[in-house]
């Protein structure tokens, strides 16, 4: 089964996890191979260059067939999805994040992963778009995905075995995840109390209402977002 990641420090823990669970040397070598950031791993999936994994939550958009109960999901304050006090602009890696600030009507620059979490971590004047959200809807925002294309019962016992397990991340995984980007040991287990996986009924709730605003604004497929945020970058320049 081809797995993609999306490489960043809100899935150490699924670096931890999948490293002990029973999984084939050829799809975890895969899975080392193909991380990458959110909007590179939609656009694999899409051509049919990967069967599943960590995707953007917007990919899962009128397709329930192909998410599993799992995700990279925040309850409040995200500290890596930021909205900036700029001009109005995207961020190439991000999918969900761009359509997201378009449905809260924030006027600003996206930033997101381990570049946001280290701008917030420095002090940068931002908007947290996980804390926005749920000041507005009172839900979770579930910005990630584990969704597959095939091979669904053995993605789904992935899945599954991930949210039920307790991940203790070891100190030398921990100090090479910090020393690679910078961040504070300590402000990565921060970080990470962030972050939940679980997919439960809030969450699906929340997932649900974030699709419902995308149908108001028009947005009824990745592609046409795509499109749709094109024509606004252009707009704004």
């Amino acid at each position: 089964m081809r797995l993609g990641k999306i490489d960043y420090l809100n899935l150490l823990p699924f670096d931890v996890f999948i490293k002990r669970f029973p999984l084939s040397w050829q799809s975890k070598a895969i899975l080392a191979h193909r991380k990458s950031y959110p909007a590179k791993l939609n656009r694999d999936f899409l051509f049919a260059r990967l069967d599943g994994g960590f995707l953007s939550s917007i990919m899962a958009y009128g397709k329930r067939g192909m998410r599993l109960p799992c995700g990279i999901i925040s309850h409040g304050e995200v500290w890596s999805v930021l909205a900036l006090p700029k001009e109005a602009k995207g961020d190439y890696q991000s999918a969900s994040s761009n359509a997201l600030i378009q449905v809260l009507r924030i006027h600003a620059e996206v930033l997101i992963g381990d570049r946001a979490l280290i701008y917030k971590l420095k002090g940068g004047e931002a908007i947290d778009l996980g804390k926005r959200w749920l000041e507005q809807k009172r839900l979770p925002f579930v910005f990630g995905l584990f969704c597959v294309s095939k091979n669904k019962h053995e993605a789904k016992r992935i899945a599954s075995a991930f949210v039920r397990s307790r991940i203790r991340i070891p100190w030398y995984l921990l100090k090479d995840a910090s020393d690679s980007r910078g961040i504070h040991p300590k402000d990565v287990l921060s970080y990470l109390q962030k972050i939940s996986y679980r997919l439960g009924p809030k969450e699906k709730r929340g997932l649900e209402v974030f699709y419902r605003e995308l149908l108001f604004l028009g947005i009824r497929s990745p592609k046409r977002f795509e499109r749709r945020r094109d024509a606004i970058s252009s707009k704004s320049l």
